[in-house]
């Protein structure tokens, strides 16, 4: 804008706030626009978070933490600033396709106060998650100290800018908003943007990878350790926004098409926001599907229809009906109770239900140290042994017993009870 040469008494409505490349005429009806593209990121990644922290309040209304109010503070500062965003999307377009009377003190005002916003905004969101790091590897101190150390940059990236938006952003003492429109000091913040990008993807990158290696090193089968990896994977979708965003950022520093490639950076930042908020509630979703969806009538009949036509195409009807052969009397040695069928597949529905919340997952990891499991013997606390069965006199088991009904089986029970792990 200050490069440009107005001629007196023009209207301004009529003028492009850029000189377009040549042989392009400005189009101020009908231009192409990525108005659109924000509004349907803004509305699907904010439906998406919203709903994602809404469950983490449900599921620990009685047990705040720390992690939760960030949750709550930084979802309100997203949706303030996604309005925000929302309210100059008629920006989203060339610069030369803008008419120059559209950049008015209002116009100002409203990049100085999402300015203003965005740091806080992702502040509080990728602070959770680092907050929920430290809840769940609280016993890893190599973990802790890396968390502290993103923690600090996280800090001087996103608050810095706060002081930045204020010194150039913002009228100065015998200035008013309009004087921004010629004097070119909001432009200089465009320096500041590959630097506040480059942290910000070395801090997303630290988020995705920090937990990684320790949930790896668990005991537990394989499919068990991808699956819980799989929870903190949502981060990667924040460390692809933000090589895009830093993408833009760097391509500001030369072009004089300046609100396309803001239109851009603002879909990358309001997935990177977004991103966070919803990574730092994932446990608390899959608690929240565990206790509430799983064990719901419609679910297990959406499983079953899914089990049933998986079946069918694989051609396991012959292994059901020796099954349901075996189930249904055939004479032979005793019957066993279903849950006993396949005990690996109950040690992995143990891991499955350990895991499910935050708190079990805390237990879990910080038990394990990293590497142990939950059968492991690392647990030095005192087992109880509980025995059943008919017992003779000298109190070893009858194998059986006949009577006039027909010969009755007494098996010999042994279970471990791991007090640590009872409610």
């Amino acid at each position: 804008m200050s490069n440009l040469t107005i001629p007196a008494g023009s209207d301004l409505c009529q003028l492009p706030a850029a000189i377009p490349p040549p042989g392009v005429v400005p189009n101020f009806v009908n231009p192409e626009s990525l108005a659109g593209g924000i509004v349907a990121t803004a509305v699907v990644m904010l439906t998406w978070s919203s709903i994602f922290v809404a469950v983490r309040i449900w599921m620990n209304w009685r047990n705040f933490k720390l992690v939760d109010y960030f949750a709550i503070i930084g979802c309100i500062l997203n949706a303030a600033y996604t309005g925000l965003l929302l309210s100059v999307n008629r920006y989203a377009r060339h610069q030369w396709n803008v008419p120059i009377c559209w950049y008015t003190a209002t116009y100002m005002k409203l990049i100085f106060s999402f300015g203003m916003l965005l740091g806080p905004a992702i502040f509080f969101s990728k602070a959770a998650i680092l907050l929920l790091y430290l809840q769940i590897f609280s016993a890893h101190r190599a973990m802790r100290i890396s968390v502290y150390i993103v923690m600090v940059l996280l800090v001087l990236d996103y608050w810095a800018g706060e002081f930045l938006e204020i010194a150039f952003a913002a009228p100065r003492p015998g200035e008013n908003w309009t004087t921004l429109l010629t004097n070119g000091n909001p432009g200089k913040l465009v320096y500041w943007g590959p630097v506040q990008g480059g942290l910000a993807l070395f801090i997303d990158i630290a988020i995705f990878v920090l937990p990684l290696p320790i949930l790896w090193r668990l005991n537990m089968p394989l499919r068990r350790r991808i699956a819980l990896c799989a929870v903190f994977f949502t981060a990667l979708m924040g460390v692809i926004a933000s090589i895009i965003a830093l993408w833009a950022r760097v391509k500001l520093l030369g072009t004089p098409d300046l609100t396309w490639l803001e239109a851009q950076l603002f879909i990358c930042i309001i997935v990177e926001n977004n991103v966070a908020l919803i990574g730092c509630c994932v446990p608390a979703f899959k608690n929240m599907c565990k206790k509430h969806i799983a064990p719901s009538r419609a679910w297990k009949a959406f499983i079953s229809i899914i089990r049933r036509r998986h079946r069918s195409a694989g051609g396991d009807e012959g292994g059901d009906r020796d099954i349901e052969k075996g189930g249904n009397g055939r004479c032979g040695g005793p019957q066993l109770a279903q849950g006993n069928v396949n005990r690996d597949n109950s040690k992995e529905s143990t891991y499955e239900n350990e895991v499910a919340s935050e708190g079990n997952l805390e237990s879990f990891v910080s038990h394990g140290q990293g590497a142990g499991s939950y059968e492991s013997s690392s647990y030095s606390s005192r087992v109880v042994q509980i025995q059943g069965g008919v017992k003779d006199e000298n109190g070893v088991p009858e194998l059986a017993n006949t009577a006039a009904n027909g010969i009755v089986r007494n098996v010999d029970i042994t279970q471990e009870v791991h007090p640590e792990h009872m409610d």
